[in-house]
């Protein structure tokens, strides 16, 4: 098989999983977009991904490789790569696992540190899982590169709404603790700690999970917001 019948199966495949995105059903995505990397991993362009990691190797050693593609294909295999991996953090986010979500995303940023989809995927990740100073610092980036993006801005305010939560949360532990300290308790140091670190911040932005991961794709050109170049 050729590199550019290679590169057309992978479109197709990835075609497939925009279909299924629409349709909300990300599991089968994840499958669709996984096995685009069956036919682009290896190729020049290609930062690698995919979650079928052992179907993926059979079926590149089945189609052959050793193949030297040109400059065109490989910029034809890049562009590829980082939209089906964009693709692929959004429907992990939708199905709650934010670590595979962050992993997709970075593969994105180490081709294309300008990804600011990437960017926002990571900042959703990392906000689902309570990660709030890189949250914050990937919707930061996400936000230089584009200040007018609804998405981003969206993002931003829902993580600033969970910082004021958490805080207010602190104050009302700290509160807590020096009141019953007053009525002749002395505060514990774990109790002390507890409530400087925001002890169950994990409660607090599990109530936003929903909002951060369907933040994309209310707003984007397409639907849910898998890319369909």
């Amino acid at each position: 098989m050729s590199i550019q019948d290679k590169i057309a199966k992978g479109e197709e495949w990835k075609a497939k999983g925009n279909a299924f995105v629409k349709e909300k059903k990300y599991k089968k995505a994840i499958v669709q977009y996984s096995t685009v990397f069956a036919y682009i991993n290896g190729l020049s362009g290609s930062g690698g991904g995919g979650d079928n990691g052992g179907f993926v190797e059979q079926a590149q050693s089945a189609l052959g490789g050793g193949q030297q593609a040109t400059p065109e294909e490989e910029a034809q295999v890049k562009d590829l790569t980082i939209a089906v991996n964009n693709n692929l953090a959004l429907c992990h986010l939708k199905n709650g696992n934010n670590e595979k979500a962050a992993e997709h995303a970075s593969k994105v940023l180490a081709l294309d540190e300008g990804s600011a989809k990437a960017y926002l995927r990571l900042g959703q990740a990392y906000l689902a899982d309570g990660i709030m100073d890189k949250a914050k610092t990937s919707l930061m980036k996400a936000y230089k590169l584009e200040p007018t993006n609804a998405s981003v801005k969206q993002e931003l305010a829902a993580f600033k709404v969970r910082v004021k939560a958490l805080k207010e949360k602190q104050k009302q532990d700290f509160s807590g603790i020096f009141k019953n300290a007053k009525a002749g308790s002395a505060p514990s140091l774990s109790a002390l700690s507890g409530a400087a670190e925001g002890e169950d911040s994990s409660s607090v932005v599990a109530a936003g999970t929903e909002t951060a991961t369907e933040t994309d794709a209310s707003n984007d050109s397409t639907v849910t917001g898998a890319e369909t170049k």
